[in-house]
């Protein structure tokens, strides 16, 4: 990264001193004496809030999302329909991944049958093609959609109105099929990692020693991410239906109400159980003394 800068407008001195008094209205009047064109959001009176995008969601701030009060009617929405402009029925979607990544997208009927449309690329290939088409089809049906108050790492707070289909569904199939193929525990430690991994990503630890550690752990679980999941999309919701992987931890031997397996021995559990209660047990022992204790 020798020779690399960013530059970041708002926290430049010629830029703030342009524009930093005012702010958006300045910079409005500037782009129009520019012939910069600007999205209206519906109304006559300037752009109700400002629009930050790129291939994985928009986000909508300012004027009138400064609100936290108000809800986000004033939003048009750029990526995705409103809830009560989607269709009103639902579609399936199986998304496949081919060692964590997602390599493809084809849309089913309601009895599973392709319907021959869909997309694929190669596993050497940019995943970009996936994720417009899915920025396409989880748009329509309205999924994606998020109003949340953000909490910066200087301290402050600000409220946004993200809109990212592709992202949704792709979160989605991806941790439907994660929970198919990793055990409990790389399942768990996952959801704990990933709060850390986020914060670091949103304060900028990217080329760091514990990033690299975490990207490491990654690649090696993502090494059984291979499969597909299909989830149900409608009104802007998704519903995990099924999935499938060559790595499957899932035994129906193993589990089935129907029939004994010679592999699981529900009466070893009693032990199991046993050995569990004892910190619990000499807790409530130790409660139960100090009860007595007081009372006399």
């Amino acid at each position: 990264m020798d020779g690399f800068d960013i530059y970041a407008p708002w926290k430049e001195p010629d830029f703030l001193a342009r524009f930093g008094e005012g702010g958006r209205r300045v910079m409005t009047t500037y782009s129009q004496e520019h012939g910069i064109p600007l999205p209206t959001g519906g109304t006559d009176e300037g752009p109700p809030y400002s629009q930050d995008a790129n291939i994985l969601h928009i986000s909508s701030e300012g004027r009138a999302l400064e609100k936290p009060e108000d809800d986000h009617r004033q939003v048009m929405f750029t990526y995705l329909s409103r809830w009560d402009q989607t269709p009103d029925e639902p579609q399936r979607l199986r998304v496949h991944f081919l060692k964590g990544k997602p390599v493809g997208a084809e849309l089913l009927d309601e009895d599973r049958n392709g319907l021959g449309q869909g997309v694929d690329v190669e596993p050497d290939e940019s995943i970009l093609p996936v994720v417009e088409y899915l920025n396409e089809i989880g748009g329509r049906h309205g999924v994606g959609l998020l109003d949340m108050v953000e909490s910066r790492y200087v301290g402050l707070k600000s409220r946004g109105v993200y809109e990212s289909p592709a992202h949704a569904v792709l979160v989605a199939a991806h941790e439907d099929l994660e929970s198919l193929v990793h055990d409990h525990r790389v399942l768990n430690d996952k959801a704990k990692r990933a709060l850390d991994v986020a914060e670091a990503v949103y304060q900028g630890r990217w080329f760091t020693q514990e990033m690299d550690g975490w990207l490491a752990q990654n690649a090696v679980e993502q090494e059984r991410v291979t499969g597909w999941s299909e989830v149900r999309l409608f009104k802007g919701h998704i519903l995990p239906l099924a999935r499938h992987s060559p790595h499957s931890l899932y035994s129906e031997e193993l589990v089935s109400f129907d029939t004994a397996s010679e592999q699981y021995d529900p009466k070893k559990a009693r032990g199991f159980i046993d050995i569990q209660a004892v910190e619990q047990q000499a807790q409530m022992r130790q409660r139960r003394t100090l009860r007595e204790r007081e009372q006399g």
